[in-house]
């Protein structure tokens, strides 16, 4: 009898943890380079690149060549942007979007991850409910970026934020509609731990498990982000008990990203180095090692 495939779950990290101390929106090629030097100090198999990281996203070569340097893997390319208006979808993110998803497949990437920005109100503080025409043109155009992937030979993967978790999960059951040879979830904990607090994270997860390919590790305390995985609230010794039992195969990545209210006490390279040694506890055995 032929033994049982073993799960190969690959470990990385998001370069927006480096914007903490590095201007990375600038795209300065030498920011870029230290990010993805300390990166692979940290311990890391792979990196997420976010589009507005990359210097020069018609110059996959030379990615490559820094990924190569650092021996670095690429997790995805990330792209985010509106996806539920026509103007700004055509205008705006479909000529990134293929930028993106030429850059990622040029530079040796699998996967290129999207991100739809909520729908925001002049004046109205928080997210306005999209409609059901605003979901269905959302999703369409997710499936068209979707395609255009897989012409290149990309997975695609939809990371969600809190709001897809909102008024019954509706956001994401329409994001879900979408064929899954196109696109399927990739699951940030602590986006949907805002909606989901306590085992209902846990319970999601377990719904959504069949079209998730794909984990970003964020942690919090509260709302309030924190500045290294372990240092929140979030349940991984559950998570962590769920892909084992469960399996999974692809990249599980940190994101560990500046933002509002967090408090720092460490330098990046530490919080991505203790980051990097708690996915692999939580996931123990599963995890291939370094």
């Amino acid at each position: 009898m032929t033994a049982a495939k073993r799960p190969v779950i690959r470990i990385g990290c998001q370069a927006n943890a480096w914007e903490r101390e590095l201007p990375l929106r600038e795209r300065r090629p030498e920011h870029f380079a230290e990010t993805l030097r300390q990166l692979a100090v940290a311990g890391y198999e792979g990196v997420e690149l976010p589009a507005w990281t990359i210097p020069d996203l018609d110059q996959p070569p030379a990615v490559r060549e820094l990924l190569e340097r650092y021996s670095l893997a690429l997790a995805a390319v990330h792209v985010a942007g509106v996806f539920w208006d026509r103007a700004s979808f055509t205008d705006g993110v479909l000529p990134l979007a293929r930028q993106a998803g030429a850059c990622a497949a040029g530079a040796g990437a699998e996967n290129v991850l999207v991100s739809a920005f909520p729908k925001r109100s002049a004046g109205q503080a928080g997210a306005v409910r999209k409609t059901a025409d605003e979901l269905r043109l959302q999703a369409y155009h997710l499936g068209e970026v979707a395609r255009l992937n897989q012409e290149l030979g990309l997975r695609t993967f939809y990371h969600n934020h809190y709001e897809e978790f909102l008024h019954g999960e509706e956001e994401l059951q329409s994001i879900l509609a979408i064929d899954p040879s196109l696109l399927n979830l990739a699951f940030d904990t602590a986006n949907a731990a805002r909606a989901l607090p306590g085992d209902a994270l846990v319970d999601a997860m377990g719904r959504h498990w069949a079209r998730t390919g794909y984990l970003h590790f964020k942690d919090m305390a509260g709302t309030i982000l924190v500045e290294a995985l372990g240092d929140g609230e979030i349940d991984f010794d559950a998570i962590g008990v769920l892909i084992r039992e469960r399996g999974f195969s692809g990249w599980v990545v940190a994101e560990i990203e500046p933002a509002p209210g967090m408090v720092t006490n460490r330098t990046v390279l530490e919080d991505a180095g203790l980051s990097c040694a708690f996915i692999r506890s939580t996931l123990g055995r599963t995890a291939a090692s370094p």
